[in-house]
Protein backbone atom coordinates (compact mmCIF):
# COMPACT_ATOMS: atom_id res chain seq x y z
CA UNK A 1 0.00 0.00 0.00
CA UNK A 2 1.17 3.42 -0.67
CA UNK A 3 0.04 5.96 1.96
CA UNK A 4 0.50 9.12 0.02
CA UNK A 5 -2.15 7.73 -2.56
CA UNK A 6 -4.68 6.15 0.36
CA UNK A 7 -5.04 9.46 2.15
CA UNK A 8 -8.39 11.62 3.11
CA UNK A 9 -8.29 15.35 4.86
CA UNK A 10 -10.30 15.85 7.50
CA UNK A 11 -12.03 17.72 6.22
CA UNK A 12 -13.37 15.43 3.33
CA UNK A 13 -13.77 12.58 6.30
CA UNK A 14 -16.09 14.56 7.80
CA UNK A 15 -18.41 15.88 4.80
CA UNK A 16 -18.50 12.15 3.51
CA UNK A 17 -19.69 10.83 6.80
CA UNK A 18 -22.56 13.32 7.37
CA UNK A 19 -23.34 12.60 3.76
CA UNK A 20 -23.32 8.89 4.01
CA UNK A 21 -25.52 9.35 7.33
CA UNK A 22 -27.89 11.55 5.47
CA UNK A 23 -28.10 10.35 2.08
CA UNK A 24 -31.14 7.60 2.85
CA UNK A 25 -31.79 8.30 6.19
CA UNK A 26 -33.22 11.77 5.87
CA UNK A 27 -36.15 10.26 2.91
CA UNK A 28 -37.74 7.53 5.21
CA UNK A 29 -39.53 7.75 8.56
CA UNK A 30 -36.99 6.39 10.94
CA UNK A 31 -38.51 6.08 14.19
CA UNK A 32 -41.93 6.13 13.35
CA UNK A 33 -42.66 3.65 15.71
CA UNK A 34 -42.04 6.34 18.35
CA UNK A 35 -44.62 8.56 16.43
CA UNK A 36 -44.27 12.20 17.49
CA UNK A 37 -40.98 11.19 19.50
CA UNK A 38 -39.20 9.89 16.15
CA UNK A 39 -36.61 12.98 17.25
CA UNK A 40 -36.18 11.64 20.37
CA UNK A 41 -35.58 8.10 18.90
CA UNK A 42 -32.99 9.62 16.60
CA UNK A 43 -31.15 11.59 19.08
CA UNK A 44 -31.26 8.87 21.55
CA UNK A 45 -29.58 6.57 18.66
CA UNK A 46 -27.24 9.18 17.59
CA UNK A 47 -25.75 8.56 21.45
CA UNK A 48 -25.64 5.17 20.67
CA UNK A 49 -23.51 5.86 17.03
CA UNK A 50 -21.17 7.43 19.39
CA UNK A 51 -20.77 4.75 21.61
CA UNK A 52 -20.30 2.71 18.30
CA UNK A 53 -18.06 4.68 16.92
CA UNK A 54 -15.73 4.40 19.55
CA UNK A 55 -15.71 0.83 19.69
CA UNK A 56 -14.33 1.20 16.20
CA UNK A 57 -11.50 3.74 17.33
CA UNK A 58 -10.56 1.45 19.99
CA UNK A 59 -8.58 -1.13 17.33
CA UNK A 60 -8.15 1.32 15.18
CA UNK A 61 -6.49 3.59 17.20
CA UNK A 62 -4.44 0.40 18.90
CA UNK A 63 -3.04 -0.93 15.37
CA UNK A 64 -2.93 2.63 13.20
CA UNK A 65 -2.67 2.79 9.17
CA UNK A 66 -4.21 -0.36 8.64
CA UNK A 67 -8.15 -1.03 7.56
CA UNK A 68 -10.31 -2.49 9.18
CA UNK A 69 -9.81 -6.15 7.10
CA UNK A 70 -5.79 -6.19 8.57
CA UNK A 71 -6.60 -5.44 12.13
CA UNK A 72 -8.98 -8.95 12.01
CA UNK A 73 -6.01 -10.70 10.30
CA UNK A 74 -3.58 -9.15 13.59
CA UNK A 75 -5.89 -10.26 15.86
CA UNK A 76 -7.33 -13.52 14.54
CA UNK A 77 -4.54 -15.01 12.42
CA UNK A 78 -4.95 -15.38 8.64
CA UNK A 79 -7.06 -18.90 8.25
CA UNK A 80 -10.02 -17.32 10.52
CA UNK A 81 -9.52 -13.83 9.62
CA UNK A 82 -10.18 -14.88 6.01
CA UNK A 83 -13.93 -16.47 7.19
CA UNK A 84 -14.39 -13.44 8.42
CA UNK A 85 -13.32 -10.96 6.39
CA UNK A 86 -15.15 -12.92 3.31
CA UNK A 87 -18.32 -12.80 5.27
CA UNK A 88 -18.06 -8.72 5.60
CA UNK A 89 -17.41 -8.57 2.00
CA UNK A 90 -20.93 -10.15 1.11
CA UNK A 91 -21.78 -7.84 3.48
CA UNK A 92 -20.86 -5.26 2.57
CA UNK A 93 -22.14 -5.93 -0.96
CA UNK A 94 -25.46 -6.74 0.27
CA UNK A 95 -25.99 -3.23 1.59
CA UNK A 96 -24.60 -2.01 -1.13
CA UNK A 97 -27.85 -4.01 -2.98
CA UNK A 98 -30.35 -2.97 -0.69
CA UNK A 99 -29.28 1.00 -0.96
CA UNK A 100 -29.20 1.05 -4.76
CA UNK A 101 -32.59 -0.33 -4.51
CA UNK A 102 -33.93 2.42 -2.52
CA UNK A 103 -32.85 4.77 -4.53
CA UNK A 104 -33.96 2.93 -7.88
CA UNK A 105 -37.69 2.54 -6.16
CA UNK A 106 -37.93 6.50 -4.97
CA UNK A 107 -36.89 7.24 -8.80
CA UNK A 108 -39.70 5.27 -10.13
CA UNK A 109 -42.11 7.10 -8.23
CA UNK A 110 -40.87 10.26 -8.89
CA UNK A 111 -38.93 11.08 -11.85
CA UNK A 112 -38.47 7.84 -14.59
CA UNK A 113 -41.72 6.57 -14.02
CA UNK A 114 -41.44 4.51 -17.84
CA UNK A 115 -37.87 3.51 -17.28
CA UNK A 116 -36.91 0.12 -17.06
CA UNK A 117 -35.40 -0.63 -13.76
CA UNK A 118 -32.69 -2.76 -15.37
CA UNK A 119 -31.42 0.25 -17.28
CA UNK A 120 -31.54 2.72 -13.92
CA UNK A 121 -29.58 -0.11 -12.09
CA UNK A 122 -27.10 -0.27 -14.45
CA UNK A 123 -26.75 3.58 -15.08
CA UNK A 124 -26.22 4.13 -11.19
CA UNK A 125 -23.69 1.32 -10.19
CA UNK A 126 -21.33 2.75 -13.82
CA UNK A 127 -21.21 6.22 -11.37
CA UNK A 128 -20.48 4.06 -8.42
CA UNK A 129 -17.98 2.36 -10.46
CA UNK A 130 -16.69 5.07 -11.62
CA UNK A 131 -15.73 6.58 -8.28
CA UNK A 132 -14.92 3.61 -6.43
CA UNK A 133 -11.71 3.01 -8.78
CA UNK A 134 -10.51 6.43 -8.38
CA UNK A 135 -9.93 5.77 -4.90
CA UNK A 136 -10.25 6.96 -1.50
CA UNK A 137 -8.98 10.60 -2.78
CA UNK A 138 -11.91 11.14 -5.12
CA UNK A 139 -14.99 9.65 -2.78
CA UNK A 140 -13.44 12.06 -0.43
CA UNK A 141 -13.80 14.87 -2.50
CA UNK A 142 -16.96 14.23 -4.61
CA UNK A 143 -18.58 13.76 -0.88
CA UNK A 144 -17.40 17.61 -0.38
CA UNK A 145 -18.96 18.41 -2.86
CA UNK A 146 -22.52 16.85 -2.62
CA UNK A 147 -22.80 17.48 1.06
CA UNK A 148 -23.30 21.12 0.93
CA UNK A 149 -25.58 20.50 -2.18
CA UNK A 150 -27.73 17.63 0.22
CA UNK A 151 -28.07 19.44 2.81
CA UNK A 152 -28.76 23.47 1.66
CA UNK A 153 -31.59 21.63 0.01
CA UNK A 154 -32.96 19.95 2.87
CA UNK A 155 -32.70 22.99 5.21
CA UNK A 156 -34.46 24.77 2.27
CA UNK A 157 -37.05 22.91 1.80
CA UNK A 158 -37.45 22.64 5.40
CA UNK A 159 -37.58 26.96 5.90
CA UNK A 160 -40.12 27.14 2.69
CA UNK A 161 -42.42 24.93 4.56
CA UNK A 162 -42.06 25.77 7.93
CA UNK A 163 -42.39 30.31 6.03
CA UNK A 164 -45.30 28.90 3.75
CA UNK A 165 -47.37 27.45 7.27
CA UNK A 166 -47.26 24.22 6.56
CA UNK A 167 -45.32 23.08 9.17
CA UNK A 168 -47.17 22.41 12.44
CA UNK A 169 -45.03 21.96 15.01
CA UNK A 170 -48.22 21.41 17.72
CA UNK A 171 -47.88 17.46 15.91
CA UNK A 172 -45.21 16.98 18.02
CA UNK A 173 -47.04 17.36 20.88
CA UNK A 174 -46.90 15.75 23.72
CA UNK A 175 -43.67 15.08 24.17
CA UNK A 176 -43.15 11.49 25.96
CA UNK A 177 -46.55 10.95 25.81
CA UNK A 178 -46.65 7.36 26.08
CA UNK A 179 -43.28 6.60 28.34
CA UNK A 180 -39.63 6.40 26.75
CA UNK A 181 -40.77 2.30 26.08
CA UNK A 182 -41.44 3.16 22.86
CA UNK A 183 -38.79 5.44 21.81
CA UNK A 184 -36.14 2.35 22.59
CA UNK A 185 -38.17 0.09 21.00
CA UNK A 186 -37.84 2.37 17.60
CA UNK A 187 -33.97 2.99 18.65
CA UNK A 188 -33.56 -0.55 18.70
CA UNK A 189 -32.49 -2.00 16.42
CA UNK A 190 -33.88 0.05 13.56
CA UNK A 191 -32.63 3.10 14.18
CA UNK A 192 -29.01 2.75 15.91
CA UNK A 193 -28.05 0.25 12.76
CA UNK A 194 -29.63 2.47 10.15
CA UNK A 195 -27.66 4.99 9.52
CA UNK A 196 -25.56 5.36 12.50
CA UNK A 197 -23.93 1.51 12.70
CA UNK A 198 -23.33 1.55 9.53
CA UNK A 199 -20.08 3.60 9.94
CA UNK A 200 -18.56 0.41 10.27
CA UNK A 201 -17.67 0.68 6.34
CA UNK A 202 -15.84 4.00 7.91
CA UNK A 203 -13.12 1.15 9.32
CA UNK A 204 -11.69 1.22 5.49
CA UNK A 205 -11.33 4.93 5.50
CA UNK A 206 -10.32 6.53 8.56
CA UNK A 207 -7.30 4.69 9.52
CA UNK A 208 -6.00 7.23 6.32
CA UNK A 209 -6.94 10.32 7.89
CA UNK A 210 -3.92 12.92 6.75
CA UNK A 211 -4.10 13.25 10.64
CA UNK A 212 -5.42 10.22 11.86
CA UNK A 213 -4.95 11.43 15.55
CA UNK A 214 -7.58 14.06 15.13
CA UNK A 215 -9.98 11.33 13.03
CA UNK A 216 -11.67 10.33 16.14
CA UNK A 217 -13.25 14.00 16.97
CA UNK A 218 -13.94 14.75 13.70
CA UNK A 219 -15.94 11.36 13.63
CA UNK A 220 -18.33 12.12 16.65
CA UNK A 221 -18.67 15.42 15.23
CA UNK A 222 -19.88 14.16 12.09
CA UNK A 223 -22.18 11.90 14.18
CA UNK A 224 -23.77 14.77 16.10
CA UNK A 225 -24.20 16.99 12.72
CA UNK A 226 -25.36 14.06 10.84
CA UNK A 227 -28.44 13.38 13.64
CA UNK A 228 -29.10 17.15 13.72
CA UNK A 229 -29.99 16.96 10.32
CA UNK A 230 -32.37 13.54 10.16
CA UNK A 231 -33.52 15.29 13.47
CA UNK A 232 -34.59 18.54 11.31
CA UNK A 233 -36.00 16.11 8.48
CA UNK A 234 -38.22 14.07 11.07
CA UNK A 235 -39.75 17.42 12.37
CA UNK A 236 -40.40 18.86 9.30
CA UNK A 237 -41.94 15.05 8.09
CA UNK A 238 -44.05 15.17 10.86
CA UNK A 239 -45.30 18.42 11.00
CA UNK A 240 -46.13 18.87 7.35
CA UNK A 241 -47.93 15.39 6.84
CA UNK A 242 -48.09 13.99 10.39
CA UNK A 243 -47.52 11.23 12.19
CA UNK A 244 -49.98 8.65 11.08
CA UNK A 245 -49.55 9.65 7.09
CA UNK A 246 -45.72 9.72 7.95
CA UNK A 247 -45.64 5.70 9.05
CA UNK A 248 -47.92 5.07 5.82
CA UNK A 249 -45.91 6.56 3.32
CA UNK A 250 -42.62 5.27 1.57
CA UNK A 251 -40.47 8.32 1.41
CA UNK A 252 -42.18 10.80 3.70
CA UNK A 253 -39.65 13.70 2.48
CA UNK A 254 -40.90 13.46 -0.37
CA UNK A 255 -44.80 13.65 0.74
CA UNK A 256 -43.60 17.00 2.24
CA UNK A 257 -41.92 18.46 -0.25
CA UNK A 258 -45.03 17.55 -2.60
CA UNK A 259 -46.77 19.63 -0.66
CA UNK A 260 -45.03 22.99 -1.27
CA UNK A 261 -45.53 25.53 -3.79
CA UNK A 262 -44.00 28.54 -4.42
CA UNK A 263 -45.61 31.59 -6.02
CA UNK A 264 -48.75 29.42 -7.18
CA UNK A 265 -46.36 28.16 -10.04
CA UNK A 266 -43.26 26.14 -9.26
CA UNK A 267 -45.00 22.29 -8.36
CA UNK A 268 -43.49 19.04 -7.94
CA UNK A 269 -40.05 19.84 -5.67
CA UNK A 270 -40.65 16.06 -4.96
CA UNK A 271 -38.89 15.66 -8.19
CA UNK A 272 -35.79 17.56 -7.31
CA UNK A 273 -35.42 16.37 -4.18
CA UNK A 274 -35.09 12.81 -5.33
CA UNK A 275 -32.53 14.11 -7.16
CA UNK A 276 -30.52 15.76 -4.51
CA UNK A 277 -30.86 12.64 -2.68
CA UNK A 278 -29.84 10.59 -5.16
CA UNK A 279 -26.29 12.59 -4.79
CA UNK A 280 -26.00 11.25 -0.42
CA UNK A 281 -26.91 7.80 -1.65
CA UNK A 282 -24.28 7.75 -4.59
CA UNK A 283 -21.80 8.05 -1.80
CA UNK A 284 -23.14 5.72 0.53
CA UNK A 285 -23.15 3.08 -2.22
CA UNK A 286 -20.01 4.10 -3.33
CA UNK A 287 -17.97 3.65 0.38
CA UNK A 288 -19.67 -0.10 0.94
CA UNK A 289 -18.96 -0.87 -2.61
CA UNK A 290 -14.73 0.23 -1.66
CA UNK A 291 -15.38 -1.75 1.19
CA UNK A 292 -16.12 -5.13 -0.21
CA UNK A 293 -13.53 -4.41 -2.76
CA UNK A 294 -10.80 -3.96 -0.80
CA UNK A 295 -11.72 -6.83 1.31
CA UNK A 296 -11.41 -8.88 -2.37
CA UNK A 297 -8.30 -7.38 -2.76
CA UNK A 298 -6.91 -8.61 1.32
CA UNK A 299 -8.39 -12.42 0.56
CA UNK A 300 -6.73 -12.62 -3.25
CA UNK A 301 -3.96 -10.02 -3.41
CA UNK A 302 -5.15 -8.20 -6.31
CA UNK A 303 -5.56 -4.36 -6.82
CA UNK A 304 -9.38 -4.08 -5.95
CA UNK A 305 -9.38 -1.82 -9.72
CA UNK A 306 -9.95 -5.46 -11.18
CA UNK A 307 -12.59 -6.43 -9.69
CA UNK A 308 -14.94 -2.93 -9.83
CA UNK A 309 -16.42 -4.01 -13.07
CA UNK A 310 -17.34 -7.56 -12.74
CA UNK A 311 -18.77 -7.24 -9.29
CA UNK A 312 -20.53 -4.20 -10.50
CA UNK A 313 -22.49 -5.80 -12.99
CA UNK A 314 -22.76 -8.43 -10.91
CA UNK A 315 -24.44 -6.23 -7.92
CA UNK A 316 -26.54 -4.06 -10.64
CA UNK A 317 -28.40 -8.05 -11.23
CA UNK A 318 -28.92 -8.67 -8.06
CA UNK A 319 -30.28 -4.78 -7.44
CA UNK A 320 -33.18 -6.41 -9.54
CA UNK A 321 -33.88 -9.39 -8.34
CA UNK A 322 -33.16 -9.16 -4.09
CA UNK A 323 -36.84 -8.81 -3.31
CA UNK A 324 -39.80 -9.68 -5.44
CA UNK A 325 -41.51 -5.87 -4.69
CA UNK A 326 -41.16 -2.63 -3.06
CA UNK A 327 -43.27 -4.20 0.01
CA UNK A 328 -41.12 -7.34 0.70
CA UNK A 329 -38.02 -5.14 0.52
CA UNK A 330 -39.22 -2.98 3.15
CA UNK A 331 -40.22 -5.28 5.45
CA UNK A 332 -36.60 -7.67 4.79
CA UNK A 333 -35.00 -4.13 5.81
CA UNK A 334 -37.07 -3.34 9.21
CA UNK A 335 -38.01 -7.10 9.97
CA UNK A 336 -34.94 -9.24 8.92
CA UNK A 337 -32.04 -7.33 7.79
CA UNK A 338 -31.08 -5.57 11.12
CA UNK A 339 -31.41 -8.88 13.31
CA UNK A 340 -29.50 -11.18 11.10
CA UNK A 341 -27.01 -8.92 9.57
CA UNK A 342 -26.76 -5.61 11.37
CA UNK A 343 -26.65 -6.86 14.21
CA UNK A 344 -23.21 -9.07 14.01
CA UNK A 345 -21.74 -7.26 12.19
CA UNK A 346 -22.45 -3.80 13.13
CA UNK A 347 -22.13 -4.22 16.87
CA UNK A 348 -21.45 -7.60 17.83
CA UNK A 349 -18.30 -8.90 16.15
CA UNK A 350 -16.72 -5.63 16.25
CA UNK A 351 -16.89 -5.35 20.02
CA UNK A 352 -15.50 -8.86 20.74
CA UNK A 353 -12.68 -7.56 17.67
CA UNK A 354 -11.70 -4.82 19.91
CA UNK A 355 -11.14 -6.91 22.90
CA UNK A 356 -8.99 -9.11 21.53
CA UNK A 357 -7.12 -6.04 19.82
CA UNK A 358 -6.88 -4.24 23.29
CA UNK A 359 -6.01 -7.39 24.88
CA UNK A 360 -3.04 -9.18 22.48
CA UNK A 361 -1.83 -5.15 22.38
CA UNK A 362 -1.44 -4.78 26.00
CA UNK A 363 2.06 -5.05 26.60
CA UNK A 364 2.71 -2.71 23.77
CA UNK A 365 1.19 0.12 25.26
CA UNK A 366 2.06 -0.73 28.79
CA UNK A 367 5.95 -0.67 27.52
CA UNK A 368 4.50 2.78 26.08
CA UNK A 369 3.34 4.10 29.55
CA UNK A 370 6.58 3.22 30.87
Amino acid sequence: MNPSREQISLSQLFLLMVTFETGSAIIFGIGSDAKQDAWISILLSSAVGVALLLIYFGFMLRLPERNFFQIMEFAMGKPIAAVFIYLYVIYFFYICIRVDRDLIEIMKTTLLTQMPVEILHLFFYILCMYLTSSGIQIIGRIGELFAPLLMGFLFLIGILLIADGDVLFKRLLPVMGEGIGPIIKAAFPSVITFPFGELIAFTMFIPFASQFSKARRVGVFAILASSFVIVFSCIIQIGTIGIDARSRANFPLLSAARILTIGYFIERIDALATFIVMLGIVIKVSVFFYGGLKGLEHLTNVRYQLFVIPIGLILSVLSVVVSHNFAEHVYEGIKLVPYILHIPFQIAFPCVLCGIVMWRTRKRVAAGNK
